[in-house]
């Protein structure tokens, strides 16, 4: 799936992915899924500048931490947030300009978390507003 911005005039592209059925063991492992973020941006073709993570408290004690990391990329951002209860990666890859391509990115993800589904949708950012006028 090749997704970029193929007009100098917009802003990027923002790609959202939901992938369901994966293995709970990767949705909670900090450092694995830090990992996957630099180079599923690497595979994008983006810039990291810093990565950030972070543990969030159990729902209950027979439920695993859900974790979001954050790579912020020269060209936007890359986000995975894990629902390891579920099964669950919520996904979220924003890149400006026309030299990254989102969609080798959220491939790379999705084939180390391999899910038994996934849906995705990508958006086109900051396209031309149109004047308004006066009266508007």
């Amino acid at each position: 799936m090749r997704v970029v911005a193929a007009d100098a005039g917009v802003a990027g592209t923002h790609l959202l992915g939901d992938l369901y059925g994966c293995d709970a063991a990767r949705l909670t492992n900090r450092e694995f899924l830090e990992r996957l973020a630099v180079e599923a941006a690497r595979r994008a073709g983006a810039t990291v500048c810093d990565v950030a993570a972070v543990n969030f408290p159990r729902r209950s004690p027979e439920q695993p931490s859900g974790i979001t990391v954050v790579a912020v990329l020269a060209e936007s951002h890359l986000s995975i947030h894990t629902y390891p209860e579920a099964g669950y990666a919520a996904v979220d890859i924003f890149t400006c300009g026309e030299s990254c391509d989102t969609g080798r990115g959220y491939a790379y993800i999705k084939e180390q978390l391999a899910p038994a589904s996934d849906s995705v949708t990508a958006i086109v950012r900051g396209t031309p507003r149109p004047a308004l006028s006066a009266t508007q």
